[in-house]
């Protein structure tokens, strides 16, 4: 894990003199730094500026030449520091483990991973002094379980909004979420709008490419409600909802569309309920023209919602006018306790496959690096 934490986001001087510089996105504007250290054709390691700041922002290293990130690192908040680290442990072009600094402090303490290898994450922990060694753990026995606790949540319908183009899930999600919170209606094209004037949307208003959930909290925060960003499982999520807190979950959106699977995560929506008794989670996904209210089984939203280690964007407070429901408690499995090995603990985020590939003479068939949520509409 230690060697995790040592990504830099800045090219080293011998890297730079090997790479090349090229437009990934076809904008006009240089943005990627791809280097072929080894000189064998391949690009292994990609520098990116995804808010076209003059500043990488992620870098991501394909050690084994399959053409997908092992590892990569993202500086959210564009501050200079690592704020998550994604790694495909088994190299099966997956996501599989997460690390995330959610509270600005530079220690990459929420961790997630599956360590069974089933594509559902089943085990979190907390690194508290950053030493790359999870200080509290626990292992979910099965990550779909459900007991006989009721609807959590339910359907939300009256908040929902729908995107107009790709690139605008998270703010979209974002202004549901205030809408509800704060009961005054924050229309979507306000909350783009925002997001651009905050330098939170890379690509800008008219193209946008996508928002970190990090920045997801920051445009929240911006409206007045207050959020922080979290892995968790299912009972978790449905313990915020059962509370009154909003959730922006980060998810595979081809797993919930019915298109192939995605490498990771793509786009962001709310979830507003969890039906226990039907098996199901109800959404507000704001990339289908009908997705209001729309309900999927457990196991496929855990398994959209794995790609990214269960990362989720959740409000501090209950909703306003919020009345605490009474039903049975959530499921029933008890936390494991077994600590992983220290060379055993890998760690990973929203390394989103975007595409974009590097090869010695440009776009081609390369090296894929993490992207954002950036969602496409399901129209």
């Amino acid at each position: 894990m230690d060697e995790m934490t040592e990504i830099e986001l800045d090219p080293q001087a011998d890297e730079a003199a090997a790479g090349y510089e090229l437009d990934s996105d076809l904008d006009g504007t240089m943005d990627t730094l791809a280097v072929d250290a080894d000189g064998d054709g391949y690009s292994e390691t990609a520098y990116y500026d995804s808010d076209a700041d003059g500043a990488y922002d992620v870098v991501s290293v394909d050690g084994d030449g399959d053409m997908y990130a092992d590892m990569s690192a993202i500086d959210a908040d564009s501050d200079g520091d690592v704020d998550t680290v994604a790694e495909d442990t088994d190299g099966d072009s997956m996501v599989d483990a997460i690390a995330d600094d959610t509270d600005g402090d530079g220690v990459l303490e929420s961790l997630a991973a599956d360590r069974d290898g089933d594509g559902l994450t089943e085990w979190f922990g907390t690194d508290t002094d950053g030493d790359g060694v999870a200080d509290e753990e626990h292992t979910i026995d099965d990550p779909t379980a459900t007991a006989e606790g009721g609807v959590h949540g339910g359907s939300e319908t009256e908040w929902y909004q729908e995107q107009a183009i790709a690139g605008q899930c998270v703010p979209t999600s974002v202004a549901m979420i205030v809408s509800e919170h704060t009961g005054e209606w924050i229309d979507f094209e306000d909350a783009v709008a925002t997001a651009d004037d905050l330098e939170l949307l890379a690509g800008g208003e008219d193209s946008p490419k996508g928002m970190w959930a990090q920045q997801a909290e920051t445009l929240l925060e911006h409206y007045g409600v207050e959020a922080h960003v979290e892995h968790g499982d299912i009972e978790a999520l449905s313990g915020h909802l059962d509370d009154g807190h909003g959730v922006i979950a980060i998810i595979d959106a081809n797993e919930i569309w019915d298109m192939p699977d995605g490498a990771s995560t793509n786009h962001a929506l709310v979830v507003t309920g969890v039906d226990e008794e039907a098996g199901t989670v109800i959404l507000n996904d704001p990339g289908q023209p009908d997705g209001g209210g729309i309900e999927v089984p457990i196991d496929q939203f855990m398994d959209a919602w794995s790609d990214g280690g269960n990362q989720m964007v959740v409000t501090d407070d209950p909703a306003s006018g919020f009345d605490a429901p009474e039903h049975d408690e959530p499921f029933t499995d008890e936390p494991l306790t077994d600590a992983p090995d220290a060379d055993e603990l890998v760690l990973i985020d929203m390394a989103v496959s975007d595409g974009t590939t590097l090869g010695t003479d440009g776009p081609s068939d390369g090296l894929t690096f993490g992207g954002m949520a950036v969602s496409s509409t399901g129209s």
